[in-house]
């Protein structure tokens, strides 16, 4: 490039000489979608954006607004002629020890009163117009409405006046206007009614009331002010589980683990009071995990490692001194019962926890887990896992095998109809749609991911393709908890122009917000491809392929089911349960009653001994064929046998009807 020549940017034309390659695209980038943006549509009323919604709604949303003005300021109309005339204000009498102290702070305030009397009458001649404060006169003519209900609302709260000790007026009659009324008509001042005896203002007809000035009715309100405002205040409505109702939630059976004492309540802030227990476990930060669980909790000790201690702290408030993060496959004391977290393969910080209690038993909460064989070489399922060197004795037990007392066991696909790939499958076959479209142009890829979950399938692809991915601020802030190193979190940014890979909500890949996204960054990108990483996705009924596929009518926009799941398949589970063969099995998810209970732990048993019979028919197969081929043998020797004994009895010339069996132990059992 010769020297004095400029490079700029075709949108807004600045020099990018200076710049990196990388920083000339991201700069690129942001213009174009800076001018790729649609006009934006304002709701005059209210100020809300309506640029994503069409016409209709947008003349919808302008007239609600509108109408709903127009009743608030009928409404603020009718509480301004509330608020113009006090009623029966009542007046509290001074103590008698503190009448000298009331004389002069009521010619003070006298005096000060004087001079608002004529700044309000100087407020009331400029008035060209209705929009009058009723309590000080104010002209509010050349403000909005919300900032007169503002004034209005501060001038009551200064001087004590409630629209509730107010009686009604004439729109257009304003506290300075009975002010010069009642000067016409010579109406006492307020020193000379404040020094009436009481039986004298007994005796006064109401219509001196109504007729006396704003200063009487300001006095008589702040007067007031005191014994009104020591009223109790009306709390807003809301709902909140008293502690008596709290004790009242007896928690399930398989919330808490059988023997121990106090209850160690796993997954069930719910339940949580200090009545029920002080002991709580939370086995990873999803929500239907630690639902009930907040800020304002003070009922024990919650159990969990280190990533859900963080983010129980950091997203839900909860006080540090209620939290013990425990380290994982580190065997603790908690209540004389020993516990030890391992991984659950679900997401970050999810962990399977083994309680082995003092009298023996022992008991494995699985919370939400992805099963694989790598599970059992955890050190501490050691002694609970056969390993095929085990002795039988002669009733049919395995000797020196301790098997697992119970199993709280995650049953979210417990059915036959879900078995879905491993997640290495369904990772590997993400990875070859995106390199099926990364030779598209401009194409913008969208991963579906929850608050925490699901960061392996875009972070495999942004690895393998070495591309970074943008993430929101919320996201990210989640992320630096789980403590990933520093080459996987350089592959990470909040910058959307730096990058055509995004990471957006599950509920946000849905047909038509695609389409208002594609329109927003029609310039930038002219094709979207999202991926939904569940395990519902899944149906089989495709043999081609292992994802589902949606698009638009126009063909811009693919949306991949892909079968990522973070929990066990019903395959898993079988196949878990026939390695571990529990004593019990306590389904945690769907058994809300007992009969859904019995039934998925029916079909956990039957399936998995039935994959032992198949196992045992084949043995018997085997055993049987080689019976038979024995037999043959066995039938082949006795047939040569017996022609070798009817060849001799021929030669020695034996009667055809003499007996050729062979002799007596010749023979074979068949």
């Amino acid at each position: 490039m010769a020297d004095g020549e400029l490079l700029r940017c075709l949108v807004c034309s600045m020099d990018m000489i200076p710049w990196s390659l990388a920083d000339r695209e991201t700069h690129l980038n942001a213009c174009l979608d800076a001018t790729s943006a649609e006009q934006r549509y304002d709701c005059p009323t209210c100020g809300q954006e309506l640029s994503d919604v069409d016409e209709r709604q947008r003349t919808e949303h302008v007239n609600l607004c509108l109408d709903r003005t127009e009743t608030n300021g009928n409404r603020q109309d009718n509480r301004q002629q509330q608020e113009a005339i006090t009623g029966e204000i009542v007046a509290v009498s001074a103590e008698e020890e503190h009448e000298e102290e009331d004389t002069e702070l009521t010619q003070v305030q006298m005096v000060e009163e004087e001079e608002d009397e004529q700044q309000d009458a100087e407020y009331d001649s400029e008035s060209k117009c209705g929009y009058v404060c009723k309590i000080c006169g104010f002209d509010m003519s050349e403000i909005d409405l919300m900032r007169r209900i503002r004034h209005v609302k501060l001038c009551g709260q200064k001087f004590g006046v409630r629209p509730e000790d107010m009686g009604e007026v004439e729109q257009a009659d304003t506290i300075g206007t009975r002010l010069e009324k009642n000067e016409q008509e010579q109406a006492p001042n307020a020193f000379s009614i404040m020094m009436q005896p009481s039986a004298g203002k007994a005796e006064a007809p109401t219509a001196g009331i109504e007729r006396s000035n704003v200063f009487d009715v300001l006095m008589r309100g702040s007067k007031t002010a005191a014994v009104l405002n020591a009223r109790k205040r009306p709390v807003p409505f809301k709902f909140t589980r008293k502690a008596i109702q709290r004790r009242r939630l007896l928690y399930p059976d398989f919330k808490c683990i059988q023997g121990t004492n106090p209850p160690f309540i796993v997954d069930g802030f719910q339940y949580a009071s200090k009545e029920n227990s002080s002991i709580y476990f939370l086995t990873h930060f999803h929500s239907d995990h630690y639902g009930g669980l907040s800020k304002n909790f003070d009922c024990g000790i919650i159990y969990c490692n280190e990533i859900t201690a963080k983010l129980v702290v950091q997203e839900l408030g909860v006080q540090s001194k209620y939290v013990h993060p425990v380290g994982m496959n580190t065997p603790v004391m908690v209540a004389d019962v020993q516990v030890t977290f391992m991984d659950a393969n679900h997401c970050p910080g999810s962990t399977i926890i083994l309680f082995r209690l003092t009298d023996g038993n022992t008991y494995l909460h699985t919370g939400d887990f992805r099963f694989n064989r790598k599970m059992l070489e955890y050190h501490a399922l050691q002694p609970h896992i056969p390993t095929g060197n085990e002795t039988i004795d002669h009733n049919g037990k395995i000797v020196g095998l301790k098997r697992l007392d119970g199993v709280y066991l995650d049953t979210t696909y417990c059915d036959p109809k879900y078995t879905f790939p491993t997640q290495q499958v369904a990772i590997d076959h993400a990875l070859e749609l995106v390199d099926k479209h990364l030779n598209q142009e401009k194409v913008l890829f969208l991963f579906g991911s929850y608050t925490i979950g699901k960061e392996r399938l875009f972070m495999e692809v942004a690895r393998k393709f070495q591309i970074k991915v943008c993430v929101s601020k919320t996201k990210l802030k989640i992320i630096e908890t789980f403590g990933w190193p520093a080459e996987e979190m350089r592959l990470l940014t909040t910058e959307p122009a730096a990058t055509n890979l995004h990471v957006v909500r599950m509920q946000d890949l849905q047909m038509d917000n695609l389409t208002v996204l594609l329109g927003k960054h029609r310039l930038r990108f002219r094709r979207i491809v999202a991926f939904r990483p569940t395990g519902w996705t899944f149906s089989g009924k495709n043999p081609r392929s292992i994802s589902t596929c949606c698009t638009d009518p126009s063909g811009k926009i693919h949306v991949y089911g892909i079968p990522y799941s973070e929990h066990s398949s019903f395959a898993e589970l079988c196949d878990f349960v026939q390695v571990v063969n529990p004593h019990s099995i306590i389904p945690t998810v769907n058994c809300s009653s007992k009969r859904k209970a019995t039934n998925q732990v029916s079909s956990l048993r039957q399936v998995a001994f039935h994959n032992i019979s198949v196992l045992f028919k084949q043995q018997q197969k085997e055993i049987k064929k080689q019976l038979k081929d024995l037999k043959d043998e066995q039938k082949q020797y006795q047939n040569e046998i017996q022609a070798q004994d009817a060849a001799q009895t021929d030669s020695d010339g034996a009667h055809p009807g003499e007996d050729s069996s062979p002799p007596i132990g010749t023979g074979f059992c068949t």
